[in-house]
């Protein structure tokens, strides 16, 4: 059995939903998961009815730390490390052999058939966010964002089923139930920093895709603008908003968008991605706000997030919050006061 997969706030169900359009119609012997983090489970099955294919609830994956997770993570560090656990229990719980995760918005062209091939053989694949050095006239991305960013890009998970597999998954997991945040100045950026140890700690097991039609995006396009539109399996749309419909992606300038867009090719994809798209986000059913944002009414800050996984806990907070300023003080004074 093959199957392809992904994982999504409810607000973001549009982009999930023409990803699993396309797959449906590319590969229409494979099945189709949608782990949905903050969904109901009658939501989820409203979703599978319509869309004919398997949405499902957190309820699904099972762990004594997702409700920690759900408070100290917000909606993007969640999605992403939830992922290794996520891949686990469709094994464990599925007749699933291939299994290719996608992040919601990406827009497939063409066929696994390549990847799909080399799970034969290997147990898990990842795709490089670039093949080459990267020119250093590019604004758009640089060989130190790869460094900071990670070498391998998480939109794109091929796995097979396997005892090594589900090894690589857990110990995935354990890292990132701890270290899956976006903290720049502790060097942690989700799960990509932790592929890059993947080919390294399992090199037995690990396949890296040459394929230059796998997982093209804003900052690899200048090395793949001369593939031909049969030989491009899937665009990554990270950074699109439909609120910017003339951008590529919202994070980088107008410059740079307006040339990614001077290539025909990538022009009439975007062209076509976002038609799609569009259809899906006009329904209003998915005008919401991420449901884990707030605990008891209370909007659950970046640092309320971090004190909770610190102290797993909201006890003394404000009281520490209102005397930290003055205990600090307290601190200096004292030291100048009484060396040391």
């Amino acid at each position: 059995m093959i199957a392809f997969c992904t994982i999504t706030t409810f607000s973001y169900c549009p982009y999930a939903l023409q990803l699993a359009s396309n797959i449906k119609t590319l590969h229409p012997e494979a099945d189709f998961f949608h782990l949905i983090i903050d969904a109901t489970d009658e939501e989820c099955l409203a979703i599978s009815k319509e869309h004919n294919y398997k949405a499902l609830p957190i309820s699904f994956v099972e762990d004594d730390e997702i409700e920690s997770m759900k408070i100290y993570f917000d909606a993007f560090e969640f999605c992403n490390s939830l992922k290794p656990l996520f891949f686990k229990f469709l094994f464990l719980k599925t007749s699933i052999e291939k299994l290719i995760y996608l992040d919601a918005d990406i827009y497939v062209l063409n066929k696994f058939d390549s990847a799909l091939e080399i799970l034969n053989t290997k147990q898990f694949l990842l795709t490089p966010h670039t093949f080459n050095p990267t020119p250093h006239n590019l604004s758009t991305y640089s060989d130190f964002m790869c460094v900071q960013f990670g070498l391998y890009n998480g939109g794109f998970y091929g796995m097979s089923r396997s005892a090594s597999t589900i090894k690589i998954l857990d110990w995935l997991f354990d890292n990132l139930k701890l270290h899956g945040f976006v903290n720049w100045s502790t060097g942690e950026f989700v799960d990509q920093k932790f592929l890059t140890l993947i080919p390294h700690f399992f090199s037995q097991n690990t396949h890296i895709i040459s394929h230059l039609g796998y997982n093209i995006a804003y900052w690899n396009n200048e090395e793949r603008k001369q593939i031909s539109n049969n030989d491009i399996v899937f665009f990554h749309f990270s950074g699109y908003k439909p609120s910017q419909p003339n951008k590529v992606c919202s994070y980088i300038s107008l410059e740079s968008n307006q040339h990614i867009l001077s290539n025909d090719i990538f022009n009439k994809i975007f062209v076509d991605y976002k038609t799609k798209l569009e259809f899906y986000t006009k329904d209003k059913t998915y005008h919401t706000s991420y449901r884990h944002a707030k605990l008891n009414n209370k909007r659950l800050t970046k640092s309320l997030r971090k004190y909770y996984f610190i102290n797993r806990s909201f006890s003394h907070y404000y009281t520490k919050k209102i005397f930290s300023p003055f205990y600090k003080l307290y601190k200096k004074i004292k030291f100048k006061i009484i060396p040391n």
